[in-house]
């Protein structure tokens, strides 16, 4: 399995914004399976869930998971499309 080269590292802040769209309900169905993905891959945990293990949890493709990590890598400081629907 290659190794994670994008690091997710959300701060509380993040966490916080992504239990909130997680759990109200309310957000597109999109934007609750990234947050749900950033928050199963968060490096930040401890213990770390392999890649693999947040794809099935989630029936999407180990693929997808490392999309969703390299997004957030690339643009970690103005992560709007996690936070803001379009």
């Amino acid at each position: 399995m290659p190794k994670n080269i994008y690091k997710v590292e959300l701060s509380q802040d993040e966490i916080e914004k992504l239990e909130k769209i997680i759990g109200n309900g309310k957000s597109g169905a999109k934007m609750i399976r990234r947050s749900n993905i950033l928050m199963g891959t968060n490096d930040n945990r401890a213990p770390k869930v392999p890649v693999r293990e947040v794809a099935d949890r989630y029936n999407v493709s180990a693929n997808t998971v490392n999309k969703i990590r390299k997004s957030y890598a690339e643009a970690a400081v103005d992560y709007k499309w996690i936070f803001h629907e379009r």
